[in-house]
């Protein structure tokens, strides 16, 4: 019954702050297309030739009001069944943003499935996406997406000197969303761009990340979680025209 009560307890509360304002909310809508053509002259391959779609990315974004906001993104991509393969929907990103009033811009809260912010920053600092991922999310190091709430700071003179994300997370992933323990993960990103009013160099920018967290599997009532946890340091930059990326 405790249990019943605090779910409904919380769904309360963020019922309240997504209450509709008087206007209608703004929502974009867009999408990515990672296509590809190959043809395969190597010897034995009968000039095989395939047209194929990489990656794609359905993405709406919400502005419900001055303060609140959601996004939604769907991935299709390909999926192995049973030796046969076939494009398949998943959710890859749904989450609910509040910038409270009170924190001047300078804070945010987000819930849901959110973005893991060391991938994401990196991304966004490259300025496009490859057709590959990037190498943390490549090695599976972390997951590019997870249930869980972050709390988002932005630091500085304009809110341009730094911005640090801290997260609780089921550390899972996206695409495998059942919670076997009650553990959770923890992850702290920070990211400084010292030289942000300097022309030739404001893109300058330092990338950093802790991550420390639990197996998803299951633990028994004789063992504890700290038997199954893992822990990831890495470091990322961009400078003036060169790109730096080392994982610890």
């Amino acid at each position: 019954m405790k249990r019943a009560l605090l779910i409904l307890a919380i769904l309360t509360a963020v019922g309240a702050m997504v209450v509709p304002t008087a206007r209608a909310a703004e929502t974009e809508v867009h999408g990515r297309i990672y296509g590809n053509w190959m043809l395969n002259k190597t010897k034995g391959f009968d000039n095989a030739n395939t047209f194929g779609i990489g990656r794609s990315y359905f993405t709406a974004n919400s502005r419900i009001s001055d303060h609140t906001s959601g996004r939604i993104t769907m991935d299709l991509k390909e999926t192995d069944f049973g030796g046969k393969t076939r494009y398949e929907m998943i959710l890859k990103y749904a989450y609910f943003d509040w910038k409270p009033e009170f924190t001047d811009g300078r804070a945010a809260f987000r819930f849901g499935l959110v973005p893991q912010q060391y991938i994401a920053l990196q991304e966004d600092l490259w300025g496009r996406r490859y057709l590959e991922k990037t190498t943390s999310d490549l090695y599976g190091a972390v997951t590019s997406s997870d249930l869980g709430a972050n709390v988002i700071v932005h630091l500085g003179q304009d809110r341009k000197l730094a911005t640090v994300i801290g997260a609780v997370l089921n550390g899972t992933s996206y695409s495998d969303l059942v919670e076997v323990n009650k553990q959770k993960d923890f992850n702290v990103v920070a990211e400084v761009t010292p030289l942000k009013d300097n022309e030739d160099f404001k893109r300058t920018t330092l990338i950093g990340q802790y991550y420390y967290g639990v197996q998803n599997v299951p633990i028994a009532g004789d063992t504890a979680g700290s038997d199954f946890k893992h822990q990831l340091a890495s470091i990322g930059g961009l400078g003036a025209s060169t790109v730096l990326l080392i994982l610890l």
